[in-house]
């Protein structure tokens, strides 16, 4: 009998890596789908990857069948470790009448999880309530029936509900996810700072650019103003003498060298020569140690 049960899971085994196998060239990774999922932090995405090699991966990986490939819809980090070291994974398909129905899954199923921060689960509550509100309208404008229209008051009470959190508290949301969602189209890097509880900016600002009362660059200008504070005193005779210095020795352009210093461009011109003054002096020193 323990003979007969070694070959039964041995050939259940071999049939789920003859499945793998099939779809694994075959999965598709979209970027809409990708973006809606918060970003793991580097201990969280290093955990995660040691469980994996010692455990095996424990919950299926999501896909979506769609036209002869397969489109994954939940499990980005534990495919993507498992093709770093060519590991099988155990995978699920779930049919979506369409994409929104696939993203308001996505996003049900975040919020159903422990370990999201209060800014991630804000985020992901406002996604929803966006994707939810977008749908209820397009609903109103194409059936022919005389329904109930889906205002936005109705979707935020039904998700408040859901969340145990008010209604003001989802549309707030829905203001913080438009806001990190524009930022993103800026500055990539930024928006993954944001989820990831790295960035200085302040939420009220992110909703505010949300709504359309603030722009990306004036949040930028404000976060950048706080690092940009020169230490010691910066007399005009000093900046004469840098831009000086700089206008004999310098035969790149501004824009070569804001690139060569990571400094975003256009910038402040005492900002600018404070940084360069800063680099060439390090690597004077560098030098005349080497010498």
């Amino acid at each position: 009998m323990k003979k007969f049960d070694n070959i039964l899971q041995g050939a259940l085994k071999a049939h789920h890596s003859i499945g793998a196998d099939s779809i694994i060239d075959k999965i598709v990774i979209r970027d809409e789908f990708k973006e809606l999922i918060p970003p793991l932090s580097d201990d969280e995405l290093q955990q995660l990857e040691q469980n994996i090699l010692s455990e095996g991966v424990r919950d299926p990986i999501i896909v979506w069948a769609q036209e002869g490939s397969f489109i994954l819809i939940d499990g980005h980090n534990r495919y993507s470790i498992c093709k770093k070291h060519g590991l099988d994974f155990p995978y699920k398909k779930i049919p979506f009448a369409d994409s929104d129905e696939a993203k308001t899954w996505m996003l049900t199923n975040q919020l159903g999880r422990r370990n999201l921060s209060p800014s991630q689960q804000s985020y992901l509550r406002g996604l929803r309530y966006i994707q939810e509100k977008s749908q209820g309208k397009r609903s109103d404008l194409t059936s022919g029936q005389n329904v109930q229209k889906s205002d936005p008051e109705s979707t935020a009470e039904r998700l408040a509900k859901e969340y145990s959190v008010s209604d003001k508290t989802i549309i707030r949301d829905g203001d913080f996810a438009k806001g990190i969602e524009r930022i993103g189209e800026k500055a990539p890097h930024v928006k993954k700072e944001i989820l990831k509880g790295k960035s200085k900016l302040r939420k009220q600002d992110i909703q505010s650019v949300g709504k359309a009362k603030k722009e990306v660059s004036d949040l930028f200008h404000v976060d950048q103003k706080k690092d940009k504070k020169p230490k010691g005193k910066i007399t005009p005779q000093s900046v004469a003498e840098i831009a000086f210095s700089f206008i004999g020795n310098e035969k790149r352009s501004i824009d070569e060298i804001c690139s060569a210093l990571r400094i975003e461009h256009p910038v402040e011109p005492i900002d600018f020569f404070i940084k360069w003054q800063v680099a060439r002096n390090s690597i004077t020193k560098a030098t005349e140690s080497n010498n």
